[in-house]
């Protein structure tokens, strides 16, 4: 795992020791949870400059990213599938601590990406199968618990592999990733307007990576609202044939990077997570 500076992307740390780590999300303290699949899957939380703070068991399956609820403090973790080729479970961890309540939706398989908006209502994309599944986007309401998610209904659109989930709240909508956007490897993001249980996609910000082509493969990014709003997140080349990188994008505009970085050294990035202190 790398630490890098904001917004110049200069590689300020790098952390060892963890075993296929995937999804990052950050709290309001400044402390960033890592998500790991290696034989003991866990879900760790590192302090601003990176010490391990705690550790938490994953009793069902492989875990892939998380989202904290900033009314309650509680950390939300999706999971991809179980360790006997079952489906996926969404776990919540009630004050990011202790044994996790599971939530699911019958209609999906995998869980992917998560994200609260700020009343702690909890969304949750994923397929309905492992592989070739359809794209399907839950709603855990605030204050569920043990109980069944909705399925949101996407209008306007189609997004057809799960990318991340975020409100965005100076837009009011649901910024939803697709990692297939138009159906072919380039990845964008979608402006969903949640209704009840229907969502409609209203907008779509392009991406393009530091030669003005198509972004390949970013799987996890993060909106940084604070002061300009800007999209952080990687670009995993290797499926297209270009070289590794983290961008930072104006957002929602999209388009060219306004920083990037080499991320050569980077084997597959993935999560992405941003300390403020």
């Amino acid at each position: 795992m790398y630490i890098y500076t904001l917004p110049a992307l200069k590689l300020k740390g790098t952390l060892t020791g963890f075993v296929y780590p995937q999804g990052e999300c950050n709290d309001g303290a400044g402390d960033i949870w890592v998500t790991t699949q290696g034989s003991y899957p866990e879900i760790v939380k590192l302090s601003h400059a990176g010490k391990i703070l705690r550790t938490l068991t994953d009793p069902t399956g492989y875990p892939v990213a998380c989202a904290v609820d900033p009314t309650t403090g509680n950390l939300a973790v999706t999971n991809i599938g179980g360790f006997s080729s079952t489906a996926g479970d969404v776990l919540i961890y009630a004050d990011a601590k202790g044994t996790p309540t599971v939530v699911s939706n019958p209609s999906t398989y995998s869980y992917y990406f998560a994200g609260y908006d700020n009343s702690g209502n909890l969304f949750v994309d994923g397929l309905t199968k492992l592989e070739g599944g359809t794209f399907v986007l839950s709603e855990c309401a605030a204050g569920c618990s043990g109980a069944t998610m909705t399925t949101i209904n996407i209008s306007g659109g189609t997004i057809h592999w799960p990318g991340f989930v975020q409100w965005y709240a100076p837009g009011g909508y649901l910024a939803v990733g697709d990692q297939d956007c138009d159906n072919i490897l380039q990845s964008c993001v979608y402006a969903v307007s949640i209704s009840s249980s229907s969502g409609t996609i209203t907008g779509m910000t392009a991406l393009k990576n530091s030669e003005g082509k198509r972004v390949c493969d970013m799987a996890q990014g993060i909106i940084n609202s604070v002061g300009r709003a800007t999209l952080l997140g990687g670009d995993y080349e290797q499926p297209c044939k270009g070289v590794n990188a983290e961008y930072n994008w104006p957002f929602p505009a999209g388009g060219s990077p306004t920083h990037s970085n080499d991320g050569t050294q980077i084997s597959e990035p993935i999560g992405v997570a941003i300390s403020i202190k």
